[in-house]
């Protein structure tokens, strides 16, 4: 009875998950923006509260993608990128105002982000939406020279000096161009 319902097999008739399973390993779109709402932690942050908790905008440039799964109900990848557009601004704007820094031409640095996250996101709903959480390098961070809360930023060049405080945790929102 089953096979006269379905005469070209029962098998053929429901989707499997290999019918949902894109090929792609390495997504090369490499001239593309991600634009990103981010939470982030840094024990470096110097604002006018005692946190360490920042929401910033990213716009990171030169992104990889490594998919591990891309199906029709889930995705989940490795997303890399080289810098932040937006991170010198960010860290401009949510500074301390009460602070006095120098050298803060040397914020400029922080174009340079590289990036790390682990991405989720669910195509069924939106295939360009994704939740990241993941880990940033900051090369320039404002380090206290006395006790009157004057800062100089501090370029990393290699050195073994405060690799911890330029480390930022983050959990993000991000929209893939």
């Amino acid at each position: 009875m089953i096979r006269e319902a379905f005469p070209g097999g029962f098998d053929k008739r429901f989707p499997t998950f290999e019918d949902y399973v894109v090929p792609r390993v390495w997504d090369h779109r490499f001239w593309l923006h991600d634009l990103t709402l981010r939470a982030s932690w840094n024990s470096s942050y110097v604002g006018d509260t005692a946190s360490n908790y920042r929401t910033v905008a990213s716009a990171t440039f030169l992104p990889g993608r490594f998919t591990i799964r891309y199906t029709h109900n889930s995705y989940a990848a490795i997303h890399a990128s080289l810098g932040d557009w937006l991170a010198p601004l960010s860290e401009y704007a949510l500074r301390s105002k009460t602070a006095h820094f120098t050298d803060s031409e040397k914020m400029l640095w922080n174009f340079i982000t590289p990036r790390l996250d682990f991405a989720l996101g669910f195509p069924t709903l939106s295939t360009h939406l994704t939740v990241d959480l993941g880990v940033s390098f900051r090369l320039a961070v404002p380090v206290p020279i006395d006790q009157m809360g004057d800062y100089k930023y501090n370029v990393y060049l290699g050195d073994d000096n405060g690799i911890a405080k330029r480390v930022e945790f983050g959990l993000a929102v991000k929209y893939m161009l």
